[in-house]
């Protein structure tokens, strides 16, 4: 708007925005609205596959440690880790675009990991549960180990998410398929049955 479109005699009818807009030069305007422009930082555009390899670098490792702990072998749980993100890399859109992908991912590997010792205990008649006596690989510590291998999978898996992966109750619920309740029942009788095995003599 300007002095020559409303005419002299018409300035007193502009309110304070109109008069403030009218006096500002036309050539600063023009260098403000270059400057801005100038200082637009355009974002770059994150491919899928990119995604996937920082989700991967960023998850991978602890991941497999706590499968690891679930399924009583770490040497299994690394195939069943390797197993779940090739699967999530399948559908890797699906999978980025759930609220807690890596719970989706530590629950796969443990329902692979599961089959993998349901085939291996079968072959060999065994219908007990994990003995981790059976996998000597690179545990800490032997007596918590040797504990946490006598918990039912059901129980030994919430407390290795909460305690191991820091994973919240709704966290732990979500990636093992189960409501909060059960999660949080499951571990306080899981950490009650891990006491009494620690406290158990040697």
């Amino acid at each position: 708007m300007t002095h020559e479109a409303i005419g002299v005699e018409n300035l007193t009818d502009l309110d304070d925005d109109e008069r403030a807009i009218d006096s500002v030069p036309i050539d600063s305007v023009r260098a403000d609205a270059e400057l801005t422009v100038e200082e637009i930082t355009v974002q770059p555009v994150v491919s899928a596959t990119a995604r996937f390899e920082r989700f991967c670098n960023q998850e991978h490792a602890s991941i497999s440690n706590a499968l690891g702990w679930a399924l009583g072998s770490h040497d299994l749980g690394r195939e069943a880790t390797d197993e779940a993100f090739a699967r999530a890399f399948e559908r890797w859109d699906t999978v980025d675009a759930m609220a807690n992908p890596a719970g989706w991912v530590y629950r796969v590997g443990l329902n692979w990991g599961r089959r993998r010792i349901w085939r291996r205990n079968k072959e060999r008649q065994l219908l007990s549960s994990i003995d981790l006596n059976d996998h000597q690989d690179i545990y800490i510590d032997q007596d918590l180990a040797d504990a946490l291998g006598k918990l039912p999978l059901k129980f030994r898996s919430v407390v290795v998410l909460r305690h191991l992966l820091g994973y919240s109750e709704r966290d732990t619920a979500d990636a093992l398929g189960i409501s909060p309740g059960t999660a949080k029942s499951r571990m306080s009788r899981g950490l009650e049955r891990l006491r009494t095995h620690l406290e158990e003599p040697s």
